[in-house]
This record gives C-alpha cells, structure tokens and sequence, in this order.
C-alpha cells in the first residue's frame, strides 16, 4: 500500500479510541499520535481486503502484521503496531476475545542491515532536488538528515531548531539510550539544511521543531512537528519516486550512513557513538553490511 487517506467512518473510530486512551487510561500525547498513526493504516488495510476491522479474528490480525513486517517494518515496530492492537480492541471488547493478544510477531526477514548502494542514496535525493514544490523540498531535507547522520526516526521528529548548529557542522541529538550526542553533518547535509532553514522553514509552522510538517493542518495539533509514521511516508515517497528498489524505510538510512561512515575509516568506537548504541555488537553487525555491499559493487563493477 501507498499512503493511507483517511476514511471518515474510520477516522470516527479512531477518533473515539483515542479520545479514551488519553482521557480514560492517561495516556501521553505521544503515545496517542502513535496509537493514531498504527490505527490508521489498520483500518486502511482492512478497507483494501474489505474486511471490517472492528470484526477481526486472530488469523486476520496475523496477516496483517505480517503484511506490515513485508513492507519493511523492524521487529519493534511492528510489536509497537501489535500493542496498539491490543489496546484497540480491549478497548472494543473489554470482557470480550482479543484476537491481538496472542497474535505471533512475524520474524524479520535478515538480521543484517541492507543500505542503500551510493547511487541509489544519490538517485533518491536528487530527485528529490529536481522538485522546487515546498512540500518535495521539505522532504529533502528530511530525508537528507537520515541519510548524512543515520539518526532515529523518533529521535530526528524530536530535533529542535536550536540542537542543530551549522557553523560547527553538528546536530546534538537528545534523550537516546545514551544520553544527549552530536553527531557530525557531512557538508551536503549542511548544505541542504541551511537552504532549509532559510527558504523553507520559515512558511512551515512556527514552533521550536526543526521539522515542522507544511502539509499539517493549520488547525491540527500536529501543527508545527513532524509526526514519526509521516517522517516514514516522506522516506517511502522519495523511494518510490526515484524508482530505486525497496523497502524504503528510515531505518534503511540509518545502515547507509552507518556503512558510509565506516567505508570512510570511521572508528567502529566513534560509529557507536554516533548511533547511539549501548550495545558494541549492535554497531558489529554493520560490519557485515559492509562486506554485503562491497560485493555488490565488486558485481556492478564486473
């Protein structure tokens, strides 16, 4: 599936369930954004397989995670769209069967990242450049900041305009599992994002954000951010225009910028801090990546 235009029927139904998780059960304006965006292309899914996705039994809900996992997922995500599930229907049916509950987790396909090759990285921005729409530059800049520091999706929908510091060439990314890092931008990156910053985000919302969505309602509480199942779109529209092969996901760019830094003799000790990885052998296995792409190119080459 492409994107996920909303339906009023289901937008009614999201909009109730979200209405409680919030107010019933407290939950956070993040975690209802979440539960929206997951709901969202729940029910858009079921529409396109005519299926009521108020009526679903375990092995519907297995498929659809499944399908969720196919078109490039990781394992977290799609346990995130899991919980949301679950939530929406004990929010349905509280002394009822919930048919998420139980529902397996499908199994990622490879534990090892796939870039994108130079050129296909190359092909998607440029034409992304070729497009002066504010929408289409908007987008290069997001995807241009994926693709030159290989940062979170949830971390880069957070970024402040005051994290990011041109003249010293860095962004400071907050909260991560180790704490408050910068991350160094390669001149590109920069490039593009001071020609953001003065041609584009000033007709985008007025908020503290550094990406503040110029498609989002003016009347939206999403007004002035950037919302994390959007940064996902843009990555997946960019793909698909520039005709490069998928799955194009946010976490894709993250092991092209990861597998740039170490062909560019970047420390693996460095590249961990950069991502943002307590863990050394979460960083180890990019190395692998490398390896996988420096056989692709010895092909491509021959």
């Amino acid at each position: 599936m492409r994107s996920t235009p909303p339906h009023p029927q289901d937008e009614a139904i999201i909009d109730a369930f979200v209405h409680h998780v919030t107010h019933v059960h407290g939950r956070s304006q993040d975690t209802a954004v979440r539960h929206r965006c997951n709901l969202r292309r729940f029910l858009h899914w079921c529409r396109h397989h005519d299926l009521d996705g108020t009526r679903l039994s375990e092995v519907e809900v297995t498929a659809f995670l499944a399908a969720e996992a196919a078109r490039g997922l990781q394992p977290t995500s799609v346990a995130s769209v899991q919980g949301t599930l679950r939530c929406f229907f004990a929010y349905l049916r509280p002394d009822g069967p919930n048919p998420a509950r139980a529902t397996p987790l499908p199994r990622s396909g490879t534990s090892t990242p796939v870039p994108y090759r130079p050129d296909e990285a190359e092909r998607i921005l440029e034409q992304l450049r070729a497009v002066r729409d504010l929408g289409y530059r908007f987008d290069l800049a997001v995807v241009a900041t994926f693709a030159g520091t290989g940062v979170r999706r949830r971390e880069l929908v957070r970024l402040r305009t005051g994290d990011l510091d041109l003249d010293a060439g860095v962004v400071t990314v907050l909260d991560g599992p180790t704490g408050d890092r910068t991350v160094p931008l390669p001149p590109v990156t920069s490039e593009v994002l001071h020609d953001y910053l003065t041609r584009i985000r000033p007709f985008c919302a007025r908020s503290d954000r550094l990406f503040a969505n110029p498609r989002a309602s003016s009347d939206s509480r999403l007004d002035g951010r950037l919302e994390a199942g959007v940064a996902s779109s843009i990555v997946r529209r960019a793909g698909r225009r520039s005709g490069v092969d998928g799955p194009h996901t946010c976490l894709r760019w993250r092991a092209t910028a990861t597998v740039a830094m170490l062909r560019a003799g970047v420390e693996l000790t460095e590249v961990q801090r950069r991502l943002g990885h307590v863990d050394p052998a979460a960083t180890a296995v990019y190395l692998r990546a490398v390896d996988t792409a420096d056989v692709v190119d010895r092909e491509i080459a021959r």
